[in-house]
């Protein structure tokens, strides 16, 4: 059994065994069979990079991490794939580089947005930084290492930071934090899109960096080895719970 049957094991057809002893021996065969393999694909993945498959290896990796974080959310409905990823990141990616938030990120992540309390966030950020001369419709358009920005929009700022910039524009921060909308300016967002999306979308690879931090292979493959010391584990667990609870359900039912 590899990784991916972890997501589509037909228990109907491993409870038909209608023996738990048997059903057991097969499922601890199957989850280490399952662990080794995907961990020799994370390693598989430096040694690509080593002979020059730069590009997909950095594909690889970021695929690896959208798996990895489903496989976190096992059981649970289904989510928004590009907040799994980012959260996967930010809490298990072992760097604290992903939580980070870059504020032109985050309007330009949100400028289009229907939700009322994010619009007034927006507008609240839009009419101070107007107030100082700046266009901040124009500005979320253009390259960041535009000149004419803001100083505050050439770094990036902590969560408890940003919130207190919010609070000084009477912004109501009660609700307001990394999983309510934050998460959406953070450097975990930024590989998602210019990275993840890009090299799977579009077949490209945009040079990054982030206070003075390249978002690369070698930053994301250790965030992918992080990541697997716990996500793999946990996410076998959770299908384990619901799918030991399915058969001895049946087995009762015999």
């Amino acid at each position: 059994m590899n990784f991916s049957l972890i997501g589509r094991l037909n228990i109907c057809e491993i409870m038909k065994m209608n023996d738990l002893e048997y059903i057991k021996k097969f499922w601890e065969k199957g989850k280490e069979e399952c662990i080794v393999s995907f961990k020799r694909k994370i390693e598989n993945l430096f040694y690509f990079h080593k002979n020059g498959y730069k590009d997909e290896a950095l594909t690889l990796c970021c695929l690896y991490i959208e798996a990895l974080a489903k496989m976190f959310r096992l059981n649970n409905k289904r989510g928004d794939s590009k907040k799994e990823f980012c959260k996967a990141l930010i809490l298990n990616g072992g760097n604290e580089i992903f939580k980070k938030i870059s504020l032109k990120y985050f309007l330009e992540s949100i400028r289009n947005s229907k939700d009322p309390d994010i619009c007034n966030i927006y507008n609240a950020i839009k009419n101070y930084f107007h107030e100082l001369k700046f266009d901040i419709d124009h500005m979320v358009c253009i390259d960041q290492k535009n000149d004419l920005f803001p100083d505050c929009f050439r770094k990036t700022f902590e969560e408890g930071e940003v919130l207190s910039f919010f609070d000084d524009l009477k912004i109501d921060v009660e609700k307001i934090n990394m999983w309510s909308c934050l998460w959406k300016g953070s450097v975990a967002s930024m590989v998602y899109d210019k990275i993840r999306c890009n090299l799977v979308h579009l077949a490209i690879v945009e040079s990054i960096r982030v206070d003075e931090v390249p978002l690369d292979f070698t930053l994301l493959y250790e965030a992918l080895k992080s990541m697997s010391a716990t996500l793999i584990e946990k996410g076998i667990n959770r299908f384990e719970k619901d799918f030991g609870e399915k058969v001895l359900e049946k087995l009762n039912m015999e």
